[in-house]
């Protein structure tokens, strides 16, 4: 019961942190030494630094809603959460692999941790 309520809020946790990148993202708010996701190898030559910052906004949003309605959806037992979050770790991991800028340099601003957490999530939710 216990691990069951803190995956719960592990997993709504998780989702606010998109929300930070989100307002970086957005420009709310600038996180130091990181141009995040400005300096997409993808979509640099694209479109617009506005535009890439808009795209970024709306899938993190979605990432963020999502891992906070399934964070809440598992603290509730609802019956779908399951497919819910394996969604919104989708959407996540596309959103930090899209703006990756390419190099090999602070992976952990570029969100390694948050694939790596998504992982951590999609192995729990396999057991």
């Amino acid at each position: 019961m216990i691990w069951h309520i803190l995956f719960g809020v592990f997993l709504i946790l998780h989702g606010l942190v998109h929300l930070l990148y989100l307002l970086h993202s957005k420009r709310v708010f600038q996180l130091p030494d990181l141009n995040w996701p400005d300096d997409s190898k993808i979509f640099k030559q694209v479109i617009s630094t506005k535009a890439r910052r808009m795209l970024a906004v709306i899938l993190l949003g979605i990432s963020c809603l999502g891992f906070v309605i399934g964070g809440i959806g598992t603290l509730l037992n609802f019956f779908w959460v399951n497919d819910w979050l394996r969604a919104s770790i989708v959407i996540s991991s596309f959103v930090f692999l899209i703006f990756w800028d390419g190099s090999g340099k602070k992976l952990d601003q570029q969100g390694l941790i948050a694939l790596l957490i998504n992982l951590g999530i999609l192995i729990v939710l396999t057991l």
